[in-house]
Parts: C-alpha cells; sequence; structure tokens
C-alpha cells in the first residue's frame, strides 16, 4: 500500500506542473501513471521515483517542448480573462448589495404632522 501512495503522490505533483489538462495530457498522465504503478513491484519512496523517473516539473517541460502544437498560452490568456470576470461580478455584487442597503436607509420617510387649527 505504500508504494502506491508514494507513486500517487508523485502523479499529483506531476498533474500540478500542467497550467491545462486536456485529452492529451490526460492520456499523457495515464500512460505515465500506470507504467510508474506497473513498473513499482517494489517498495519506492518519493524520492526514489524522482531519481528513477525525473522531476514532475521536469517531465511536465519535456512534455510542452515535445508538444510544440500545444496551446499554452491561449490557455493562460483564458484563464487570466475568466479570473478577471469572476472579480469583476464579485465587485459589482458587492457594490450592488452596499447600494442597496444604503438606499434602504434613505427609503425611510420621516412624516410631520402638522395640524392646522383655525380659531373662531
Amino acid at each position: 500500500m505504500k508504494k502506491n501512495k508514494e507513486a500517487k503522490k508523485y502523479i499529483r505533483q506531476l498533474k500540478k506542473e500542467f497550467p491545462y489538462i486536456g485529452k492529451d495530457e490526460k492520456l499523457f498522465i495515464s500512460s505515465l501513471e500506470k507504467r510508474i504503478l506497473l513498473n513499482t513491484n517494489t517498495s519506492y519512496s518519493y524520492n526514489d521515483l524522482v531519481s528513477k523517473c525525473g522531476l514532475p516539473s521536469e517531465i511536465a517541460s519535456t512534455y510542452f517542448e515535445e508538444n510544440t502544437t500545444y496551446p499554452y498560452h491561449k490557455y493562460q490568456k483564458i484563464k487570466i480573462i475568466i479570473y478577471i470576470l469572476i472579480t469583476s461580478l464579485l465587485i459589482l455584487s458587492i457594490f450592488i448589495i452596499l447600494k442597496s442597503i444604503s438606499e434602504s436607509d434613505y427609503s425611510y420617510i420621516n412624516r410631520e404632522i402638522i395640524e392646522v387649527q383655525e380659531e373662531n
């Protein structure tokens, strides 16, 4: 069980190195995971896996170098646009809520009743 735990830790670290995991990346990671799990008959530590397979960052950079058609910049821009959009919506929502709260304080109408009495 320990060997699977260390191998899974290694695979998790590898997945973190990918900024986007699409269809091709899933296939690459799953094939690598199968090879690691099949070849780890003995109990390997995380450092043994790093020395045998390489650092997860090195594997990811090698993948990007070999796959030059990877639209990394496209996904990076989309990610930034989504973050900006979500942040803008949150700020707008907070502004609307605060404005409605402040307007509700002013909506209370103070009435002053003036009675005019006629003197006869």
